[in-house]
C-alpha cells in the first residue's frame, strides 16, 4: 500500500504548489549556473573566441 496525499493529510492543491515551486527553484538554479559559467569563461576570455 502507497502513500497517498489523503493518507498525508495534504491536498492535491498543496502538491501542485510545491511542484511548482520545486520547478521554479529548479529554474533559478540552472540560471544561476549559466550565469557562473558565462562569467567564468568571460573571465578566462573565451567570450573572443568566434565560431
Amino acid at each position: 500500500m502507497g502513500i497517498t496525499a489523503a493518507s498525508t493529510g495534504v491536498t492535491v492543491g498543496q502538491l501542485e504548489h510545491l511542484q511548482a515551486k520545486n520547478l521554479l527553484l529548479e529554474a533559478e538554479l540552472q540560471r544561476a549556473k549559466l550565469q557562473r559559467q558565462l562569467a567564468e569563461s568571460q573571465h578566462l576570455g573565451f567570450s573572443d573566441c568566434r565560431y
